[in-house]
Parts: structure tokens; sequence; C-alpha cells
């Protein structure tokens, strides 16, 4: 698992972290100083989108190309909104789309 970290750093991530660590969420807030979040999630794992929500800062945005931990997803509807959320579903490989989420970013650094 840690060629898929490897991918993510190659397109311009800083890190990654594996959703089949039981912990994977309170790693992503360590990572970023205690809070505030990542600015963008790829996620390839469907069924997770209500842990993945928890790990993006206000305004973070979130692209799923996959559904390998499942086809349905359950979260709380005002989780999206309040947190002011952008959520982009794609067929696209994680290297394609990182153009779409990278490129934007406000760079929030991990370890802050």
């Amino acid at each position: 698992m840690d060629y898929k970290i490897e991918s993510v750093c190659a397109i311009g991530a800083e890190r990654g972290f594996l959703y089949t660590d039981p912990d994977w969420v309170e790693q992503v807030v360590d990572a970023t100083g205690g809070g505030g979040g990542v600015d963008v999630v790829i996620s390839g794992t469907g069924a997770n989108l209500a842990e993945a929500l928890g790990c993006l800062r206000p305004g973070g945005r979130i692209a799923v190309f996959g559904s390998s931990a499942g086809r349905r997803a359950t979260f709380e509807v005002p989780v999206l909104y309040f947190g002011q959320f952008t959520m982009l579903g794609t067929s696209w490989a994680a290297r394609r789309i990182s153009g779409r989420c990278f490129d934007s970013s406000t760079s929030t650094k991990l370890g802050r």
C-alpha cells in the first residue's frame, strides 16, 4: 500500500494516508497541526466519505474516483454545506484529477 502514498506524493501531495488504518482521520488531523484539515482528499474508496469529509479544512475539496470500500456512502448533508466543501466525482485516475485539485489548492501545509 505504500506505493499508493508514493503515487500521490509524485503528483504534489506532501503526504498520504491509508483508509485501512483504523485511526487515519486522527492521523490527518495530527498532521495538520491538530486541526484545520487538508485542502484536498483524493478518494478511491467511496464508502468512507463521512470520514474523508472530516479530514477537510473549511472550503476543502474531495475528488472521488472509485468505490473500492463500497458503493454507498452516508454522511450528514449539513457537513457538506457548513464546511463549504466541494465534491468532484470522476472516472479519471488520480494523476489526471490532480491538476483540478492541487493546482487550485490554497497550500495548507501539513505539520503547521
